[in-house]
């Protein structure tokens, strides 16, 4: 296939391409994950704490994606305008990967720490803008190729197969990472980890290229007022009012919990990696159970499900201790992976299907910006309080209390669901 013809046809797929396309996005989609784990979680803290950061700077880098998802409000306008977005959608997609992957060369450039973690900033800054621009674009795109009969079952195994591999590889990069720090090297682990990211963006930018496009039928005008429409509808007010409470809720501690686990636990990058495995066994098993479920009783009931799951493992979180960490920090990472793995697969077909036909990159952008917005103060305003808080309990204890607060959050979560979400 020429390379115009990628980016541009000229007919429509047919089934056999749409199927194809299917089976490439679940392996794309498995390295892309990969991809946002190795970049965003323990291995950045890791790898700031030994630039001589401090857990709310770390925190607040690790809180970029959501302040990325503000983009999501100005890119529909793009997208919405475009017959063919391929194109654009891919390149932005390189542009967000190998920004983040370009941090593995931070130490070699600067000295001094302060450099380094303002260089690390920025580079961060710029691939999460990258990454929240493409969203509603690459989730319309993902999801107008899933097969419409079973949909739950196609989000399962794409999560499945994600877990998989993203396990794998965080285990073998624990365990490098671990050796390279016993080795008073730490530099050469960190740097492994980001050239990893640089090779498998690579390959992830080659599979994306050669998955099918559905040109779109209707190409729309849409002015800036249409920004409103998703908080006029009624319907989809109920939806934009769930993800914004479980964005204020989740990202309130979510982002310390890297810090807590090295800093406040004293685990190692291994131990993790192995949490990470159990995890993700847990994680494939409730995939397949939320995508069933999805299918027989809708989306709605997963994401009780979700809300549940999420309201205690916070408030397993605030309650362990040191000296249970290793035993007690596995289980409440299953539990916490249980109620993750239910969110992924049906916040955003709830969203899909909430929303109308035309314009529906509005709709997931509004509720994207608004739940991504909010999440991001929420990490600011928790912030403060862990910085007010560690002169006087510590950093263990000043972060366990932010996780007693997101459980409270994830109540008010799981009481919308069961009243307001619509049964889908």
């Amino acid at each position: 296939m020429r390379l115009y013809e990628k980016f541009f046809p000229h007919t429509p797929p047919v089934e056999q391409q749409l199927a194809q396309s299917r089976r490439i996005i679940l392996a794309e989609e498995a390295i892309a994950g990969t991809i946002f784990s190795l970049g965003i979680g323990n291995f950045l803290v890791g790898y700031l704490t030994w630039m001589g950061a401090s857990p709310a700077f770390s925190a607040l880098v690790g809180a970029l994606p959501m302040l990325g998802c503000i983009l999501q409000a100005v890119s529909p306008f793009l997208f919405e305008r475009l017959r063919y977005r391929k194109l654009c959608i891919v390149l932005v997609c390189l542009g967000f990967r190998f920004s983040m992957g370009l941090a593995a060369f931070v130490p070699l450039l600067f000295s001094h720490s302060a450099s380094r973690q303002t260089a690390v900033f920025l580079l961060y800054f710029f691939a999460c803008m990258c990454a929240g621009f493409v969203t509603p674009g690459l989730n319309q795109w993902i999801l107008s190729i899933a097969p419409q009969e079973s949909r739950g079952n196609f989000f399962a195994k794409k999560n499945i197969l994600n877990s998989i591999v993203n396990a794998s590889v965080m285990f073998l990069m624990g365990r490098q990472l671990d050796y390279f720090i016993g080795q008073g090297q730490p530099q050469t682990g960190y740097f492994i980890v980001y050239g990893t990211i640089l090779l498998l963006t690579f390959l992830d930018i080659a599979l994306l290229s050669h998955v099918w496009e559905t040109p779109s039928q209707k190409v729309l005008n849409i002015r800036p007022q249409d920004f409103l429409r998703p908080f006029r509808d009624r319907k989809f007010r109920s939806v934009i009012l769930f993800d914004t409470l479980w964005f204020i809720a989740g990202n309130f501690s979510s982002v310390f919990l890297p810090v807590y686990l090295l800093r406040g636990l004293g685990l190692s990058h291994s131990y993790i990696s192995v949490m990470t495995i159990l995890a993700s066994v847990t994680g494939i098993f409730c995939n397949w159970v939320w995508g069933r479920m999805a299918d027989r009783r809708g989306w709605r009931s997963v994401l009780t499900a979700a809300s549940a799951l999420s309201c205690c493992g916070y408030m397993g979180w605030f309650l362990i201790t040191p000296t249970a960490a290793l035993f007690a920090a596995p289980v409440l990472q299953c539990i916490a992976t249980a109620g993750s793995s239910a969110s992924s697969l049906a916040t955003l077909n709830m969203e899909y299907a909430s929303c109308p036909e035309e314009g529906k990159t509005v709709y997931l952008g509004a509720v994207a910006v608004v739940s991504n917005l909010m999440g991001y103060m929420a990490t600011l305003a928790a912030s403060g309080i862990q910085s007010t808080l560690e002169h006087s309990l510590g950093t263990e204890r000043s972060i366990s209390v932010l996780f007693a607060i997101s459980a409270a959050g994830m109540l008010a979560c799981l009481w919308h669901a069961r009243k307001n979400l619509p049964k889908i």
